[in-house]
């Protein structure tokens, strides 16, 4: 019996952890799993990653990492091994930097096991963000907004191949938050205890984080100088909410050879063709450069790449450039309500409400309401559910 899997895009286009991904549904012909592979091994100093995951079925909410494998990176001049630092996460134990003229092979074992290996790849030359630039402007709908583009120029010397990456991360404040949060003491037949309280962790303000989950891709063998010249990455519209308060990208331009980019240049055909990267006839269009050791006939997702790598990060503030005027909305609908205290046990809407994680707190009410709490929805009170309370490394408050 045929079983349809599906995968999610992040493991083939660089997007993990983002805000937004695609589904991919792949027909492989039987009942099972296959290893997918995320390995870009770059020219910057750095402890290397690489992700290792299997495809899931449709009842399954979260790609099944791929844990206790074997990774080595190995050069004509020395191995790099990997350790497994969280659940399907390998990283190396060194630091290194791919270096021109190096050959690399990535060999994986996995605890089953099962061995696979990489075809041979170098890299090809580097990359220099010369400037990564944000005006005001309009988009094709004639929308305002902001729009960041890049200038770059390069020393690709197996030709002019590039891919285009971005991550943005933004500041959210809770419009409804409280200091305190409501909770349930007690529930009895003819008694209830609900109270309060002072919250243990700020959920006030928070930070967003959103990665690219389209494959841009540059070929500048047509240009009159291997350069890049003001090409719009992003394009922020004015009443974005990720752009309301402080908002940071950061750009990221691969030197790739011609192999890697007509991998992407595949994926992306696909993905601008239909709802979704894959569809059942696509898989034998997708050649990954992994193969079994053991069974030629075995489907491995993903692909080895080693790539040149600049970046280049920058921050606008919204009254900057919009400096009257409304916010954005929030990213939610925000309303409040007084859910009723009264019913029986197990029946009262306020402590249901508390239970279930439906509403939150955000004031108390006035003497004669029908509940003792304001509540709102926990996305408008709590800024943690759609971000993460931790600044971020980077992270440059405004002035």
């Amino acid at each position: 019996m045929k079983s349809y899997l599906k995968i999610i895009l992040a493991s083939f286009l660089l997007v993990l952890n983002s805000a937004c991904v695609e589904e991919v549904s792949i027909d492989f012909g039987d009942d099972q799993s296959n290893l997918v592979v995320h390995a870009i091994i770059t020219d910057e100093l750095k402890h290397q990653q690489i992700t290792l995951s299997r495809t899931y079925p449709f009842d399954t909410k979260e790609a099944p990492a791929e844990k206790g494998a074997v990774v080595v990176l190995s050069s004509n001049e020395q191995n790099y091994p990997f350790e497994e630092v969280e659940e399907g996460q390998y990283r190396s134990v060194t630091a290194f930097a791919a270096e021109v003229g190096v050959s690399y092979k990535l060999s994986i074992t996995t605890a089953d096991g099962r061995s696979y290996s990489s075809e041979t790849k170098s890299l090809v030359g580097g990359v220099s963000i010369d400037d990564f630039s944000v005006s005001q402007g309009v988009n094709s709908d004639n929308e305002e907004g902001l729009s960041f583009e890049l200038s770059s120029s390069n020393s690709n010397s197996e030709g002019n191949y590039y891919r285009i990456d971005y991550e943005e991360t933004y500041k959210i404040i809770a419009p409804y938050w409280s200091a305190y949060d409501a909770v349930i003491f007690a529930e009895g037949f003819h008694t209830i205890d609900v109270r309060a309280i002072l919250r243990e962790t700020e959920e006030k303000e928070c930070y967003g984080n959103f990665n690219s989950n389209r494959i841009n891709l540059v070929n500048t063998y047509n240009f009159q100088s291997d350069e890049i010249r003001d090409l719009p990455v992003r394009f922020l519209k004015k009443y974005d909410p990720k752009g309301m308060y402080r908002y940071s990208i950061e750009v990221k331009q691969y030197a790739v050879d011609a192999q890697t980019y007509a991998y992407y240049q595949s994926l992306k055909e696909i993905s601008d063709a239909s709802t979704t990267v894959f569809t059942q006839s696509q898989p034998g269009q997708i050649n990954s450069n992994i193969y079994s050791e053991s069974n030629p006939e075995e489907v491995v997702l993903g692909y080895f790449e080693v790539s040149g790598v600049d970046s280049r990060r920058v921050f606008v503030n919204y009254r900057d450039y919009y400096p009257d005027g409304n916010r954005p909305n929030y990213f939610y609908a925000c309303q409040t309500s007084i859910p009723s205290i009264s019913g029986t046990m197990g029946n009262r809407p306020l402590l249901e409400a508390i239970k279930s994680d439906e509403l939150i707190y955000f004031a108390s009410t006035e003497p004669g309401s029908e509940g003792p709490f304001v509540m709102v929805l926990p996305f408008c009170g709590d800024c943690t559910r759609i971000g993460s309370n931790i600044k971020p490394e980077f992270w440059i408050d405004e002035d």
